[in-house]
């Protein structure tokens, strides 16, 4: 199986996480993921991971600074408002996709 995003948006920034659903969730993620399923909790993580990428900002800092349990799209307003993600599940997979408007210059 193949995952294709379609269409690109142009001036647009995209990214993407995936993770297979059945797998394991890491001891240090479940202990910041409060008893979640593990559903939920690849459900939010790949959220959070797309929006990180598409930002270009480290994963560890940015559960630092927004509750990702919550979907938290930013942590102030600001830059992060312009950031939208779509999220399904594929098979045995849940994938995030983020787009944002790139910087203008």
């Amino acid at each position: 199986m193949c995952w294709q995003a379609g269409a690109v948006l142009p001036g647009h920034r995209h990214a993407v996480d995936a993770e297979i659903l059945g797998q394991p969730v890491p001891r240090a993620l479940a202990r910041r993921a409060a008893g979640l399923p593990p559903e939920r909790v690849w459900w939010l993580w790949t959220r959070a991971e797309a929006r990180a990428k598409v930002l270009d900002v480290p994963i560890l800092v940015w559960i630092s600074r927004v509750d990702w349990l919550a979907d938290a799209a930013h942590p102030s307003g600001g830059a992060y408002d312009e950031t939208a993600v779509l999220t399904r599940h594929l098979d045995d997979l849940v994938v995030s996709h983020a787009v944002r408007p790139s910087a203008r210059r």
